[in-house]
């Protein structure tokens, strides 16, 4: 690790992040983890309770999950360390372009308030590759031809990305 001022960065000249929090959270869902192995898991943003959808489409997603809006997290135990290095994917709708989605990809290093995850399962390390994961993810796009109902959200977007772990 290299320090520059309160940057710190590792090895490979990566910005980095505590990742113990991030072991520490997906333990809490799978309990002992074990190193050097992929897993993945659903991010979900919950709903109040009571609280309605405000399209049909999100609304399934509330009625089959307890979640606003869900997402795909996918990751990497240490080889030695407790530590997991984690990326968050999702589709979304933008705001100036509604008839299209959008993917993005964010590090990911805890739950936050009002979020939860779900175990998915562990994959391999050719599977769990970021690059193809976002190629899955863009395919996806490509295969909703820009529909948004109980087939095509982002319940759907992340059973999807689940097969193909």
């Amino acid at each position: 690790m290299a320090t520059t001022g309160s940057v710190v960065y590792d090895k490979d000249g990566m910005l980095s992040r505590d990742l113990s929090a991030a072991w520490a959270a997906a333990e809490r869902v799978v309990g002992t983890l074990r190193h050097n192995t992929h897993y993945y898991f659903m991010s979900c943003n919950k709903a109040y309770p009571g609280q309605k959808g405000m399209t049909p489409s999100q609304q399934y997603t509330i009625d089959q999950t307890g979640c606003l809006h869900v997402g795909l997290i996918v990751g990497k135990t240490a080889f030695r360390q407790n530590k997991f290095t984690a990326s968050y994917l999702h589709v979304r709708r933008l705001a100036d372009n509604p008839n299209t989605w959008t993917q993005t990809r964010h590090d990911w290093d805890e739950v936050k308030r009002m979020q939860r995850i779900d175990y998915g399962g562990t994959t391999t390390s050719s599977k769990a590759n970021i690059d193809r994961v976002i190629r899955k993810g863009e395919e996806w796009i490509t295969l909703s031809k820009g529909k948004y109902d109980k087939e095509w959200n982002c319940l759907a977007y992340y059973r999807f990305m689940a097969s193909k772990l």
